[in-house]
């Protein structure tokens, strides 16, 4: 802040309690759990004693839920962190899993390549080194691999972050996070290589060291390997198909949570509706003149060419909300008996502009005056609540003591604040009876075309009436509904990418292993093949090796998928974690993927010609 003002000097702080921060300094010696202990106690008596002696059910209920949540303030305060915290612990964890999947492949590679170094290593042992000199050697080449693909891995984040952080934004606005390179993001990069190198490194290390030198010097350059060696490796195959079982059981699921949500019934029609935030404070005209101003302003937009609809609200989709206590007529106006809704200020013609269908009554209009019963719409949500049974059209509702106000229309519940919300109570007054003495800040416009046409014409029309008045943002409210959804975007996005890198990696560790099995069995095959073995026989053999590894590792990320669903339900909509469908389709598709590389190998050994497979060696 540039200059501070004491709250003192407010005529009535009820306005700003619902924006105000409770800071303080602990004491020497105070824990934040005995602070935040300490602060809810009184919390709750304060709750208590504004609820009065006979707080309703409802309101006792949400009493026991409120709690003051205290954090350090060397933290700050970021609405980005509550947003996107979870979703990006999730990819952390979505990261780490295709680093494991990728470790795994390195090691698989390094198993097959130890075959070939057997007499290397054999002769070295021979020549005195120890298992401890020859394990440092095997692992500092492994550590070497790993900083070599880290220091790429740097390079390519360089562009990585801003890809990453264009998705966050969602392209309409940009999102302030400080993302460059650092020594701390060195020293982790430099770590996560060592902890690597050391993953894929260290056991084919000690499986190559075991060996006996004797009988390995004998049986010359051959390619040989244990049976030991053979089955670790389908072992690290088999954890690396559980894992991209994994992922792309949690791609699906998070783009399909995007896709619900992209076609969720919302309540309004968001294409051909643009959104202008206007500044009445920048505007050197100020109280009923400015009204006045902005009255001749909706009058000229309405009648522009390719204009269906404009009007003015205090408020649109999430954009925050308007929150009050409402009574019916006849109840006793206090705390115990009031029920909160969100409530807007919207012209005459909002409804018709957002495409909210009218149920029953009307939506306002020129009978509606300072001068006139106030009135008010509400949706379906609060007709329940405060009028249940009953019609609510001509009922009247109370918001203070004085502001009384008769419903004569029923609209459709719609999303106010997010995609994802349950369906809450709302009203709408007219803002021609409820004039803001500053103006409203958004005017809402639905068009013939495509909106981005008119903007020019729009901000001009705006700029004749009133040269100070500035216009702060303009976007459509398809764009608008699209930012809500930046965190969704967010995760479908890297987590499919993610998935199919999974898959990728899964599916060439699969064609790594069988591959090598295949060259190890060469003599063998050439001998069944020798005795009368078709190639019919010799690929279905290949292809139902693979179909046991792979059907181990699904059942090993079905049972992990099913154990962590529970993680990720809060991220989902409109979709179970342990969907069937989704999960069966995931398992078709790794299982599709696997065959088609276990076919490569496999077509290899049923096109060997027998003479030439008995003479390997």
């Amino acid at each position: 802040p540039d200059f501070w003002a004491p709250l003192s000097m407010q005529a009535s702080t009820e306005p700003l309690t619902q924006t105000l921060w409770l800071i303080g300094r602990m004491k020497p010696g105070v824990t934040l759990a005995t602070a935040s202990a300490n602060t809810n106690v009184l919390f709750q008596q304060w709750l208590h004693a504004v609820a009065g002696a006979k707080p309703a059910p409802e309101r006792v209920r949400d009493m026991q839920r409120a709690h003051v949540k205290l954090i350090s303030a060397s933290r700050g305060l970021s609405r980005l962190r509550q947003e996107f915290s979870r979703p990006l612990q999730i990819l952390m964890v979505l990261v780490g899993l295709v680093l494991l999947i990728a470790c795994a492949n390195i090691a698989n590679l390094l198993l097959a390549r130890a075959s070939a170094r057997q007499r290397e290593i054999a002769l070295r042992m021979a020549l005195g080194a120890s298992r401890r000199r020859l394990v440092g050697q095997l692992l500092c080449e492994s550590l070497l691999l790993a900083l070599a693909g880290g220091g790429l891995g740097l390079l390519l984040s360089i562009g990585g972050v801003r890809l990453l952080l264009a998705i966050v934004s969602g392209g309409a606005t940009f999102v302030p996070i400080e993302a460059g390179l650092n020594i701390a993001i060195l020293l982790f990069t430099f770590g996560l290589c060592l902890l690597t190198g050391l993953l894929f490194g260290i056991v084919p290390a000690f499986n190559l060291t075991g060996i006996d030198a004797g009988p390995t010097l004998k049986e010359g350059s051959g390619l040989t390997c244990s049976p030991s060696r053979s089955h670790l490796g389908r072992m690290l195959v088999v954890g690396q198909v559980a894992l991209a079982f994994f992922l792309s059981v949690g791609a699906a699921l998070f783009l399909s949570t995007l896709q619900n949500l992209e076609g969720a019934n919302i309540g309004f029609e968001k294409e051909r509706v643009l959104l202008l935030q206007l500044d009445s404070q920048s505007s050197s005209t100020k109280g009923p003149t400015l009204m006045q101003q902005y009255r001749r302003l909706l009058a000229r937009i309405q009648r522009l060419p390719g204009v269906e609809a404009a009007s003015f609200s205090e408020v649109t989709f999430n954009e925050g909300h308007w929150r009050s206590s409402v009574w019916p007529q006849g109840v006793v106006l206090s705390d115990a008996n009031g029920k909160s809704f969100n409530g807007d200020h919207v012209g005459a013609q909002y409804f018709q502009v957002m495409g909210t269908p009218l149920v029953m009554g009307r939506s306002f209009g020129p009978r509606d005056t300072p001068q006139s019963q106030r009135v008010a719409v509400v949706n379906e949500t609060f007709a329940r609540s405060v009028f249940p049974n009953q019609s609510p059209l001509g009922r009247h509702f109370f918001l203070g003591e004085h502001d009384e106000y008769e419903v004569v229309g029923l609209v459709k519940d719609a999303r106010y604040e997010s995609v994802r919300e349950r369906p809450l109570g709302a009203f709408f007054v007219s803002n021609e009876q409820d004039p803001e003495p500053d103006g409203f800040s958004d005017l809402v416009i639905r068009t013939k075309q495509e909106p981005a046409a008119f903007i020019n014409e729009i901000r001009r029309t705006i700029h004749d009436e009133n040269p100070d008045l500035a216009v702060s943002q303009t976007r459509t409210l398809v764009e608008q509904v699209d930012l809500s959804l930046n965190r969704e975007k967010l995760l479908a996005n890297l987590a499919g990418f993610f998935g199919l890198l999974a898959l990728l990696l899964a599916s060439l560790g699969l064609y790594g292993v069988i591959a090598y099995s295949v060259a190890r069995r060469t003599n063998e095959i050439g001998i069944r093949m020798a005795l009368g073995a078709r190639p019919a026989t010799i690929l279905r053999g290949v292809l139902s090796e693979s179909l046991v590894v792979v059907g181990l590792g699904l059942a090993l990320g079905l049972l992990a998928t099913l154990g962590c669903g529970r993680f990720v339900a809060s991220q989902l909509y409109g979709i179970s974690a342990s969907d069937p469908l989704l999960i069966a389709g995931a398992a078709v598709l790794l299982l599709t993927t696997a065959l088609a590389a276990s076919f490569l190998p496999g077509r290899r050994a049923a096109l060997l010609d027998p003479l030439v497979a008995l003479r390997h060696s």
